[in-house]
């Protein structure tokens, strides 16, 4: 895992990935934020979106050399992924600060699973739902994960 470098998504994609991500933020029901930034996303996370082919370029200016996993480090990353889950949290579906760049195997093994410190306990939660489970909203909480946009991963981890 490699500390990603901040670079400003360009104003004209920061402010369309805004006005959809108010759009999701505007429906009332938590459940339906989630099946409705699912769907935009799915909708808009095209090469031929002009948003989202802004998106990639500056999440590929900063990887390091070629586009590399954020997680694993492997340079086969070409999905846009969550680093917090957009089936938890609609409320960054849209958010540029929770993209990165992931590979296929990453993006898929990390799924829609998350943990935090929960808020009420300061006990660690894992924060998922299970297949056919109601859509509530997640416990609140400080992420677990490692957020490379944020955080020096070296910070927390040692090569040996």
């Amino acid at each position: 895992m490699i500390r990603l470098p901040h670079q400003n998504l360009p104003k004209n994609a920061q402010n369309q990935l805004n006005v959809w991500q108010n759009e999701i933020n505007g429906l009332e029901d938590y459940a339906e934020r989630v099946a409705q930034g699912k769907k935009a996303f799915a909708r808009r996370n095209k090469l031929t979106n002009p948003t989202f082919r802004q998106v990639r370029q500056t999440l590929t200016q900063m990887c390091c050399g070629a586009c590399r996993c954020g997680y694993c480090e492997d340079s086969v990353a070409d999905e846009v992924e969550h680093i917090k889950p957009k089936d938890l949290y609609p409320e960054a579906v849209f958010v540029w600060e929770n993209y990165l760049y992931a590979c296929g195997q990453c993006n898929g093994g990390k799924n829609n699973k998350y943990a935090v410190f929960s808020d009420k306990t300061g006990q660690l939660r894992e924060v998922v739902r299970r297949r056919g489970a109601p859509v509530v909203e997640p416990e609140q909480g400080e992420p677990v994960l490692i957020d490379p946009r944020k955080e020096d991963p070296m910070d927390f981890l040692e090569i040996d």
